[in-house]
């Protein structure tokens, strides 16, 4: 998956490594995997659930 566009609402300063759908949580929803490096340098990851 490739966000050319970049990704909405990220504080200024991160860098997106990359995103990855991953099959479901604990519910059975699908997830998209955001990993990135915030402005201090320190390597995260965060997990989205697509809204309708």
């Amino acid at each position: 998956m490739n966000l050319s566009a970049g990704l909405a609402g990220m504080p200024e300063g991160f860098t997106l490594k990359s995103v990855s759908c991953v099959t479901a949580d604990s519910v059975g929803r699908a997830l998209t995997k955001i990993r990135y490096i915030g402005h201090s340098n320190a390597h995260d990851v965060m997990d989205a659930v697509c809204q309708k």
